[in-house]
């Protein structure tokens, strides 16, 4: 076993230390939350989304007033402010219906790269052509997927992060407690 080099402290009593731990305990909660209560989970989404909308769509409009001259674009920009925020109260008081339309719009932009990596592919545009047809054709299937079945995706896909979440948040707390080493200046190892 190597021996530690000078300075060394094990990195659970560094000020880095409590700040992995303390995303890591975050992660693993968050990822059961997602895992076990995905619609839950999805709902909480909606209504943060819809209430940064809010935020955006009165920034946006003081933005507009206190910062642009010509009328016209002040008219649209406030215009534009107070769609966002129109857009933000839908999100915030039906936010089933708002990731609805979140993942309609992520199965197409799937459908899209799918089509131009097997585009890409057709082409010899790729070093990688069979990777490029592999991945197309799978991107392809996957947003028609989406399409077809959007609730289902989106429950399945805050499912597959729970997880991630998970292996995330148990591997930020086992490497803190299982006393890795970090090199620190001599005062940091008080912290």
């Amino acid at each position: 076993m190597n021996a530690a080099p000078a300075g060394a402290v094990p990195v659970r009593h560094t000020y880095v230390g409590h700040l992995l731990l303390a995303v890591g305990v975050v992660s693993v909660l968050v990822g059961l939350l997602m895992l076990f209560l995905p619609r839950h989970t999805l709902t909480a989404l909606g209504i943060v989304i819809g209430l940064q909308l809010i935020v955006i769509g009165f920034i946006r409009i003081w933005a507009v007033g206190a910062f642009v001259a010509a009328s016209g674009l002040r008219v649209l920009g406030i215009l534009l402010g107070v769609i966002t925020v129109v857009a933000g109260v839908i999100c915030v008081f039906r936010p089933g219906t708002s990731l609805l339309v979140i993942a309609i719009f992520i199965g197409i932009g799937w459908i899209a790269d799918g089509v131009v990596e097997i585009v890409a592919f057709a082409r010899g545009d790729v070093a990688h052509r069979g990777l490029a047809l592999f991945s197309g054709a799978l991107t392809l299937v996957a947003g028609v997927i989406v399409l077809v079945y959007p609730r289902s995706s989106l429950v399945t896909l805050t499912q597959v992060i729970g997880v991630l979440l998970l292996i995330f948040g148990i591997s930020n707390v086992a490497a803190v407690l299982t006393g890795r080493r970090v090199v620190t200046a001599g005062a940091d190892a008080d912290v």
